[in-house]
Formats: C-alpha cells, sequence, structure tokens
C-alpha cells in the first residue's frame, strides 16, 4: 500500500504539472479591481468566515476580485509610467525596450482573501531588479527633479544560503517594494558552485516559487490575476491547502527554510499541509539543509511570525513543529553548532536522567505532546479575569515558547571561556537568534519555576513564607503571571 501511495502521489505530481498553463491567456483569472472601500454593482456579502474574506465571493471559476488602496494605485501608475517612458527611450542610459511587470506572492494572496498587506513584490521579465528599479528611480527624477529621496537598497543574491536572486528594494508611493526578474532553473557547471542564471518565464517563476498559493502575479497590463499553476486560486479559496508547485522534496531543498514557511501560513491562514508536503518536511535530508544552509536569523524571523501578530497560534504552531521532528533544527544544541572545533559537553539532567544525546528527540516529542493541554491553562485560570488591582498579564508568546522548551531547563555547557551556560540561552540567543529581552525573560522564567512549583504544591495556604514569595515576586518581576502559567505546565512535564 505504501508503494503504492507513493506512485499514486508522483503521477499527481506530474499530472498537475502537465496542466500548468502555457500562456498569459491560459493563465488569466477574470479579475475585478476596484478602489478600496468600493462595491462591485450586484455584490453580496460572503458567507466565508475565513479571516479577512468577509467582504469579496472570490473563486476560481467566478473570478476574483481585489481592491487597491490609494497608495497601490499610485504604485501602479508609477509602475506604467515608468515602463512607457522606457519604451519611448526617455530613460537615461537604458535603450528603448518592452517590459512586462506583475505584482508576485503575497500581495496578491492577500488581495484576493482581502487581507491587508503593505509589502509589494514587483517581478519583471526582461531586466534584472536592479535594472528596473533604477528606470522607476530615473522616472522619479524626471517628473520631479526636486524629488531625491527615492533611493534604492540592493540584496545581494547568496546560493550558498539559498537566497538565489538579487533583488532591490526601494520605497515608492509610500510602499516597500522588492524589484527583482523572473526566476528560472539555476544551471550549475561541473568546476563551479556558482549558478549559471537567465531571465525566467511566469511558468518557470511560478514553479520555482514554494507554495501555489503565493504562485500567483497581477499583471499590471492586463490588470488580471495569474494563476500559472493552475490551482493556486482552488488552494486558496477552496481547498484551504498548502502544496508545492513541483516535487514537494524538490522544493524544500531549492531552501530548506520553505519547511517553517509552510508552518507559518498554515497556522496563520489555518491551513493544512499536503500530504507530500507532510512527508517531505520530515526528511531527514531535508533537516540537515535547514541547519546548513539556512541562517539562524531567517529560522528565529520564521519562528516570530508564528509566535505573534495576526493570526499567530504559538502552542498550536510549536506542536506542528515537533509533529514534523524539526525541533531540533530549529532550537539547535550547542552540540551542533561549531566552536573552534571543540563540541561542548552538555551537563544536567534531561527527563529526570544524565543527559544522554539519545534522549533528546523524547524530550522534543514529550514537548509536542504537552502543548494542547498547555494551550488551555490560561483559559482555566482565574487570572484571566485579574483582581483590578493586578497589572500584570499573562505573556502568551514567552509563555508557550517557555513551556516547549520547559524539559531543557536543567542542562548547560561550558563556552569557550569556561563559563557555564545554559543549554536554553543558547537556544534562544544563538539558534533563534531572539533579542536579549527576549534571552533575558525566558530566563527569568526557567530559572524560577521550579520555584513557584514548589508554591503550587502546598496544600496549607498558610504554610507560604510572605518573605520567600515576596522574593519570587522580585526575582520574576513582570513575568510572574506568566512564571505562575509556566508552573502548572512544568507538573504536568513531572506527573507525564
Amino acid at each position: 500500500r505504501g508503494l503504492l501511495a507513493d506512485a499514486n502521489t508522483q503521477y499527481s505530481h506530474l499530472l498537475h504539472q502537465s496542466r500548468m498553463a502555457t500562456s498569459r491567456e491560459e493563465a488569466s483569472v477574470p479579475t475585478l479591481v476596484l478602489k478600496e472601500g468600493e462595491e462591485a454593482a450586484g455584490a453580496s456579502v460572503s458567507d466565508d468566515n475565513h479571516t479577512g474574506n468577509s467582504n469579496n465571493n472570490n473563486s476560481k471559476t467566478t473570478g476574483v476580485t481585489i481592491h487597491l488602496s490609494p497608495q497601490e494605485e499610485s504604485l501602479i501608475e508609477t509602475l506604467l509610467q515608468a515602463v512607457a517612458y522606457l519604451e519611448q527611450g526617455k530613460i537615461p542610459n537604458f535603450e528603448a525596450q518592452t517590459v512586462e511587470i506583475r505584482i508576485a506572492g503575497g500581495w496578491v494572496r492577500d488581495k484576493v482573501l482581502g487581507i491587508p498587506t503593505h509589502d509589494v513584490d514587483i517581478a519583471v521579465d526582461a531586466l534584472s531588479g536592479v535594472e528596473f528599479a533604477t528606470i522607476v528611480q530615473s522616472y522619479l527624477t524626471l517628473i520631479n527633479p526636486n524629488d531625491k529621496r527615492t533611493k534604492i537598497g540592493v540584496i545581494a543574491a547568496n546560493p550558498n544560503q539559498s537566497k538565489h536572486l538579487e533583488t532591490a528594494t526601494m520605497l515608492v508611493m509610500g510602499l516597500d517594494c522588492d524589484f527583482c526578474n523572473l526566476r528560472a532553473q539555476e544551471i550549475y557547471t561541473q568546476d563551479s558552485r556558482i549558478p549559471v542564471t537567465r531571465f525566467g518565464t511566469p511558468l518557470e517563476d511560478a514553479q520555482r516559487r514554494d507554495f501555489c498559493l503565493n504562485a500567483l502575479f497581477f499583471n499590471l497590463t492586463t490588470k488580471k490575476v495569474e494563476d500559472w499553476t493552475q490551482r493556486g486560486l482552488n488552494d486558496l479559496l477552496d481547498q484551504k491547502l498548502l502544496v508545492t508547485p513541483l516535487d514537494a522534496f524538490t522544493t524544500l531543498q531549492d531552501d530548506p527554510l520553505r519547511v517553517l514557511r509552510a508552518i507559518r501560513f498554515a497556522i496563520r491562514l489555518d491551513f493544512q499541509l499536503d500530504g507530500t508536503l507532510r512527508e517531505a518536511s520530515r526528511s531527514s535530508a531535508i533537516h540537515k539543509a535547514l541547519l546548513v544552509k539556512v541562517s539562524r536569523e531567517r529560522v528565529g524571523k520564521e519562528l516570530e511570525g508564528m509566535l505573534s501578530g495576526k493570526g499567530a497560534n504559538p502552542h498550536k504552531a510549536l506542536a506542528l513543529i515537533g509533529d514534523l521532528a524539526l525541533s531540533s533544527c530549529v532550537f539547535s544544541l550547542p552540540s551542533n553548532s561549531n566552536h573552534a572545533g571543540v563540541v561542548p559537553i552538555i551537563e544536567g539532567n534531561l527527563l529526570e536522567q544524565p543527559f544522554a544525546a539519545e534522549n533528546v528527540p523524547l524530550a522534543w516529542d514529550l514537548s509536542t505532546s504537552l502543548m494542547p493541554h498547555v494551550a488551555t491553562i490560561p483559559a482555566s485560570a482565574s487570572l484571566q479575569q485579574p483582581h483590578p488591582k493586578v497589572q500584570t498579564t499573562l505573556d502568551p508568546r514567552l509563555f508557550a515558547l517557555a513551556s516547549y522548551l520547559l524539559p531543557f531547563r536543567k542542562l548547560s555547557y561550558l563556552d569557550r571561556k569556561s563559563k557555564q551556560i545554559p543549554v536554553v540561552d543558547f537556544m534562544m540567543r544563538e539558534s533563534i537568534k531572539f533579542k536579549n529581552k527576549d534571552v533575558t525573560g525566558m530566563m527569568t522564567l526557567l530559572s524560577n519555576v521550579d520555584a513557584f512549583v514548589t508554591l503550587l504544591h502546598q496544600d496549607d495556604v498558610s504554610a507560604f513564607s510572605r518573605l520567600e514569595v515576596g522574593l519570587l515576586l522580585r526575582r520574576t518581576k513582570d513575568l510572574w503571571v506568566t512564571c505562575l502559567f509556566l508552573a502548572a505546565a512544568a507538573a504536568a512535564v513531572v506527573t507525564t
């Protein structure tokens, strides 16, 4: 049955690729473009209860409606005028030529869903992103010579870190814009790790993106949404599913960070991972690539997107990280790092036993299994409706993260200066590159949680020492409520 399932999965991907659009006309979807707040004649309120999508009736079959803010209208007009100047030979240092520009990825996805969005990715078919940004800058200078504020930033390509395209960044009409060319398959020669690149087609670019729902384009010339994979809108509006345009393993290998992006999108949009994507996400080869190829800053940024902000669900996100066996990749131990060739020795207890590497997966399994229970603790606590004099509140972000890292709180290692450092400090500071304030808060929680557990286990309130409790509150400061809830989670760890 397993072999048959694998064969069916491969056949499904091949069939899907054969059904992708081969022309702009085939990819184009009927699109109604409206001003922000404007309603189409005869439009009715959708029953779709998806976040931010209560005022549109978008579907693949009936077409889509997108609303443009005044800033976005100005941006699109500016880009089209810059192209017109280029075609007329009015841009200095550039020969006259035709260029087709599209807005790509997340902006299109969010516009279709009716979710506010501010970052705009511009994809160009015949120029590099830096070249087209320079054209836009020149156009703005030509129409307003006194405006010198438009500056271009350049993010260099770094294939070794899965950053394949040079990207230009610029603020246009008050919107943060990224400019790059349509991407094609890189070609590597036998004697070089640097890929030979070329400008791609819209289909090639769509195939190289992470998920079909992020492979949508909005063509500024035709004013239509384009779905080159022929399933992006269906996944987004009907299936609520994350599917890769090409084979899932190939897509994740192209940029291993995508495995964490999949979790972030699944959490924020309340979508499911396609079976092939879930299977590829559990691959040890992908896990190794995530550790080796992706900077820890990028890992931490994706994790932050799961823990905070609109649509975040920290406990569910951490549980999915554990379910996909990604915990050791995200929260890597000191032994996974290069300390001048010396592997740090980890000391202390893990799962009530002296540390042993083979117990690390069991500890992560425990953390993952506790997440559904831990998520219910704040809702069941009376401090959700605190006394009017109680000003301190729960920090749900740190609470979830501290709960997940609880089993590792008694571990430490010697750093290069022979200083004893908590392993969780390393995870926070080096593995996910969180800010010092987060590291300090985490260590405050984990260094005091056992004292709170002792208090919770006191059957006789009169046995409390006012002095000890006062000192404990002083040590935890504005995190005392979070630490109290964490103690309830720690009690669950002990009893598991």
